[in-house]
């Protein structure tokens, strides 16, 4: 899990003068403005939509996420006009993203959502071996052979 910003060495929080980013797990980042949602004018939305953009885009992040509280959620409108989709609400936070990584499609999980994962154990008729893999842009150590069903996949494909 990446908790640290691309090119940064254990970094929790970066700022620029606007904003306070927040690495998340899977290369994300979470910003939140440094006094708060109510500072902003909904009317006048162009130029702190953008600098929320330009303070994700210096790092090399592939998901922007906002928790708008519901008082200020009259800014959402401004985000989305700026790509920024509804992923979920509950009574006190509305929670937008924007898929940053124009290389890859969108792979943020709608709400709710059901994952099925499939795990493999294969080993060596021979030798008794077992068969382990270590993901390349993981930290964890070695596990079994598996992911994530993606739509339409069988579950002998996806092991």
């Amino acid at each position: 899990m990446n908790t640290s910003a691309p090119g940064s060495s254990d970094c929790n929080q970066l700022e620029n003068s606007t904003f306070s980013l927040t690495p998340l797990p899977f290369n994300g980042v979470k910003a939140a403005p440094l006094d708060g949602w109510q500072r902003f004018n909904p009317q006048n939305s162009g130029s702190w939509t953008q600098a929320l953009l330009d303070s994700a885009e210096s790092g090399s992040f592939t998901a922007l996420w906002c928790d708008i509280p519901v008082s200020a959620s009259r800014h959402a409108e401004a985000l989305r006009h700026k790509g920024f989709t509804a992923h979920s609400v509950n009574e006190n936070v509305l929670k937008m993203y924007k898929w940053l990584d124009s290389g890859s499609d969108d792979r943020i999980p709608r709400t709710p959502h059901t994952q099925v994962a499939v795990g493999a154990v294969c080993v060596h008729h021979i030798s008794g071996t077992i068969l382990v893999v270590r993901e390349h842009n993981k930290r964890t150590g070695w596990k079994l052979p598996g992911g994530v069903l993606d739509q339409g996949e069988g579950l002998n494909d996806c092991a």
